[in-house]
Order: C-alpha cells, then structure tokens, then sequence
C-alpha cells in the first residue's frame, strides 16, 4: 500500500483504503479501481492525497513540511468559503476554529492512518 498525491494517481490504480470526505461520507471504497473521471471529481471534492495497492516508496514529507502545508491549503479553502464574511468578527472566529478542527483531523488521519 503506497500514498500518493491525486495529481500523480492514474487510472487503473485500485484503492487500498477508502476516500472520505470531510464530513465521514464514503467518496470511493476501499478495493475501487481509480478512472479519469474519479480523479476529477475527487479533486474538486478537496481530496489531494490516496491510498493505493503497490508496493515501493511512498510519498513522503517532513512531519514539519506536511503540517505546514497542511495548515496553508487549509486556510486557502477556508479563505476561499469565508470570503465575504470575514469582517464580522463571529464569522473569522468560526473560520479559525474550522481550520483548527480540519488540520487536527487531517494531522490524525496522517500519523494514525495504520493503527
């Protein structure tokens, strides 16, 4: 089983775990064979990492590099969501905590993702 970015997963490839979205919704079962189109919309899902069968080497960051660029793809989308209401003061708040809550989540599922 070897992590891969979406960008560099190709059709054909099967999954070894399942895809989920933010919210717990199974994207793609575990076992599914990945397609072109499966790319694309797992990507405008947000999903930017896959488990899939093989073996080799797999991507590998920093525990530093990968929370770092974790945190500011995270504050880009929430940027992106929150962007006409970020000058009320409830709204930001929500924000940051959203963030804090996403990169907790995705931190986890990074480091716990065997056990």
């Amino acid at each position: 089983m070897i992590r891969v970015k979406l960008d560099e997963a190709k059709a054909g490839m099967v999954l070894s775990k399942p895809i989920e979205n933010f919210q717990g919704i199974c994207l793609l079962k575990q076992g599914a064979r990945l397609s072109a189109e499966n790319v694309r919309i797992l990507k405008s899902w947000g999903v930017e990492w896959v488990w899939v069968e093989g073996g080799g080497k797999p991507h590998e960051e920093g525990s530093g590099d990968f929370e770092k660029n974790m945190n500011i793809s995270v504050e880009r989308r929430l940027e992106k969501k929150f962007s006409e209401v970020l000058d009320d003061a409830v709204m930001a708040e929500i924000m940051r905590v959203a963030s804090k809550q996403i990169q907790q989540r995705r931190i986890k599922e990074e480091f716990h993702e065997d056990e």
